[in-house]
């Protein structure tokens, strides 16, 4: 019982953080996206493929091949932010830290970056 008690707080804690993350970076955003949005799972992601990454909704199902897809997706976004390729690998693969890092930095989100297709 404890161990699963433990799994579910770690869990909820790395659920929590990415979200919080997304969140902030949803309101760095042009358009106005609901702070609830960034809590429900895989409208958060295609919101972020096609409001923020600026791509085709094509890019959602890439989106959920596991690792790769989301890391083709955070590379998009860091673009978009200024970011560097290290911290857009690390947004794809630890997205609890560095979703948050983003979104409570002062970079700021210009939708007409270049993007590489």
């Amino acid at each position: 019982m404890l161990p699963m008690l433990i799994q579910f707080v770690l869990f909820a804690a790395i659920y929590g953080a990415t979200c919080y993350g997304i969140m902030k970076v949803f309101e760095k955003t042009d358009r106005t996206i609901p702070n609830w949005a960034a809590f429900v799972p895989f409208y958060n992601l295609y919101l972020l493929v096609t409001v923020v990454a600026k791509k085709e909704p094509i890019w959602f199902l890439i989106a959920l091949i596991p690792i790769a897809g989301f890391v083709l997706i955070s590379l998009e976004i860091g673009k978009k932010f200024g970011k560097e390729t290290g911290f857009a690998v690390g947004m794809g693969l630890l997205p609890f830290v560095f979703y948050p890092m983003l979104g409570r930095s002062d970079a700021r989100y210009e939708a007409s970056r270049a993007t590489a297709s």
